[in-house]
């Protein structure tokens, strides 16, 4: 080795150079560094001494004298790099340079390394330049490094799996620090924050708290617990902390968002508090049933006894009878508004809209209630000289206005109830006005809730308001209340208003055609006695009455004699009323049918309809109903 560039041996004539260099090399050497060189001219390596002992390599079991056996026990994954940063050098490109690598030792260790390369200032052969370099074992830094890496990853996803954030305040109240995990959005980013005061994004009241449990743990060096809520964008979010010191002057606070906690509690208590009112509500909905059943039944019982009794004058006889009749129809309206109910209740209910022709409508209503005025009462119907045809459900209609005129009654001593119909634009409105005894004001909204009367002992389930506002909304319109107390109220229907061809209407038949002043036949298929009688004592003046108890006793009748019109009930036992009305079909395309149920239901209506039914009806049978029928249809 040339004598003038081999400084890292020991040997020379300087008993001082040699001194200086041992005691430079063991310093290095206790700290696992060690001196090595290149010379480029002859592709030869040289080592400090003990620079395998130093290094650690003599312990794992690596030796090598040669750059090839160097490179030869470098990791392969390291070898690249390593060439590069070594060419860097020897071409000139780089003046110093640090690389780290990898050694594996025969039992599999591995140890790490890092090289600082320098070109020598004392060669003069560009072409073979001399390289100078130490070597310093940093399997232990490495170590740490990597230890130190998987504790921050492993923290970062600790906490970005936390539900907390954490905010670092210092005891004047500034933000000195947030901890945002991942998947947490704030309302300001982590840069806004940071080394503000916290009074600047809190409100007055939450910042008081916030202050005051600083102080709190700094003083005391305990735990706090604090919850808060405040305002952002008009939406109120609530959260739960955790509060202890953190060093000297500061304290940690961990925020967890507990918003979606508190809606579910206040959902929760809402559902309890309607599950409740729904029980109060079932409780008096049963006592009001149990009173307001008996009642017309009682009356209807006791009424029946009185009569099989054979020393009633006719005229007595006919005023217990019309007791009856009035209890029972009252009766079917208790039994159908608590079906309707059950049915909005449920969502199951169906719509069944035609063209209808409101002011007849209203007309027929006039006819049905002008005798059940109360004495100082008058009944007033107002309506236009023009019809007005819509397309909605007509018996649906009646029922809601049905509902307005029994509450009016009801509730007027005198004065007059004033029916209305009246196009508004794209609306229809039918009001019913009277002169009663007016509604409080804090009562007009609590009407329309299910079971709510403005007197609990008047007769009625509280349905029917209820009932009528879903029609009303199922029908695309509301209900809307005006009232006085004293003074009277005024309940209004608004239906959605939809122009109908008027004269595809007539040409249809659905306008009502001349009185026929002939005695004509009317059919009645019922296998109940007692519907017939009464059918007979309500039109048997001006018609002619016929009775059959079966749809094939029917059609055996009308093989003799068509009749001029056929109230068919749906519900016969023997066969169904659909089948029947078909088979009479058959014979006669064009008898009048009116299809007869026991009560409302659309399905039913649709198939009675489609079966060959001029008409559909519910019993009991009225008597307007009826005179509004014949009128049309014969």
């Amino acid at each position: 080795m040339d004598a003038d560039f081999n400084f890292l041996s020991t040997e020379g004539d300087s008993e001082v150079v040699k001194i200086n260099c041992r005691k430079i090399i063991s310093i290095l050497g206790a700290h696992k560094v060690a001196l090595w060189f290149y010379d480029g001219s002859t592709n030869s390596i040289g080592f400090s001494d003990d620079f395998f002992k130093n290094l650690g390599l003599e312990e794992v079991g690596i030796q090598y004298d040669t750059y090839e056996g160097f490179i030869h026990s470098v990791h392969p994954n390291d070898v690249v790099n390593y060439l590069n940063a070594f060419h860097s050098i020897m071409s000139g490109a780089e003046q110093m340079l640090k690389v780290r690598f990898r050694t594996i030792g025969k039992n599999e260790q591995t140890l790490w390394f890092e090289d600082s390369l320098f070109t020598c200032l004392e060669c003069k052969d560009a072409s073979a330049p001399r390289i100078i370099g130490y070597r310093t074992n940093i399997t232990n830094r490495v170590e740490e490094e990597d230890k130190f890496e998987y504790l921050k990853e492993y923290s970062k996803k600790i906490i970005d799996a936390l539900p907390e954030f954490i905010f670092i305040f210092d005891d004047k109240y500034y933000i000195v620090d947030v901890i945002i995990p991942l998947k947490t959005k704030l309302f300001h980013t982590r840069e806004e924050l940071i080394g503000q005061p916290l009074r600047r994004f809190f409100e007055p009241e939450i910042s008081d708290l916030y202050e005051r449990t600083i102080r709190e743990c700094l003083a005391n060096d305990e735990i706090v617990e604090v919850e808060s809520s405040m305002e952002f964008n008009g939406v109120r979010f609530y959260f739960q902390a955790k509060v202890s010191s953190f060093g000297a002057n500061q304290v940690i606070w961990v925020v967890r968002d507990i918003t979606d906690k508190v809606k579910h509690i206040e959902a929760l208590e809402l559902m309890r508090k309607r599950a409740d009112e729904a029980e109060r509500l079932k409780r008096a909905f049963l006592a009001s049933m149990s009173h307001e059943l008996r009642t017309p039944l009682n009356a209807i019982v006791g009424f029946s006894e009185v009569l099989a009794t054979n020393d009633l004058s006719p005229e007595v006889r006919r005023n217990y009878a019309n007791v009856m009749q009035a209890n029972a129809d009252l009766f079917l309206k208790l039994v159908n508004d608590i079906i309707d109910f059950s049915l909005f209740d449920s969502c199951d209910i169906e719509l069944n809209k035609e063209r209808v022709e409101l002011t007849g409508l209203i007309l027929d209503l006039y006819n049905q209630y002008v005798d059940r005025m109360k004495p100082e009462v008058k009944l007033i119907v107002g309506r236009p000289n023009y019809p007005i045809w819509v397309e909605t459900d007509g018996n649906r209609i009646m029922q809601v206005v049905d509902n307005f005129i029994t509450n009016a009654i009801k509730n007027t001593e005198r004065g007059s109830i004033i029916v209305n119909v009246i196009r508004l634009n794209e609306w229809v409105k039918i009001s019913v006005s009277d002169t009663g005894k007016g509604i409080p004001h804090d009562m007009i909204d609590r009407i329309f809730e299910i079971f709510e009367k403005i007197d609990e002992f008047s007769q009625g389930t509280g349905l029917g308001l209820s009932i009528s506002k879903q029609i009303a909304q199922r029908l695309g319109g509301y209900i809307q209340t005006e009232s006085v107390l004293g003074k009277g109220s005024t309940f209004s229907l608004y239906i959605p208003y939809y122009a109908v061809d008027v004269d595809e209407c007539m040409a249809n038949g659905v306008a009502s055609p001349q009185l026929n002043n002939g005695k004509k036949i009317i059919l009645v298929v019922d296998d109940s006695m007692s519907v017939f009688n009464r059918l007979y004592e309500l039109i048997g003046d001006n018609f002619r009455v016929l009775w059959a108890r079966s749809s094939n006793e029917a059609f055996k009748r009308i093989q003799k004699q068509m009749p001029h019109l056929i109230l068919m009930s749906m519900d016969l036992q023997e066969q169904s009323g659909v089948n029947g009305v078909a088979k009479i079909r058959s014979l006669d395309a064009h008898v009048p049918i009116i299809g007869v149920f026991e009560r409302t239901e659309y399905n039913r209506f649709k198939e009675a309809l489609a079966a060959g039914c001029n008409e559909v009806m519910t019993k009991p049978y009225s008597l307007v109903r009826l005179n509004s029928i014949f009128s049309r249809l014969l």
